[in-house]
């Protein structure tokens, strides 16, 4: 998946995927980890909290 942020905007943290930003332009992969059975996981289905100004 892949977006672009608004001006001023940073992700502060986020959770089941891997992310790389280059200027505003992110994307997000699945993680590479595997749950307790050892199966990975098969959708990419991430989640994330992000700071801005208005």
């Amino acid at each position: 998946m892949e977006f672009d942020l608004p001006a001023g905007t940073t992700i502060s943290s986020l959770w089941n995927g891997e992310h790389t930003v280059s200027g505003s332009h992110v994307t997000v992969k699945p993680t590479d980890g595997r749950d307790s059975s050892g199966r990975t996981a098969a959708a990419l289905a991430p989640g994330c909290r992000g700071a801005g100004r208005r």
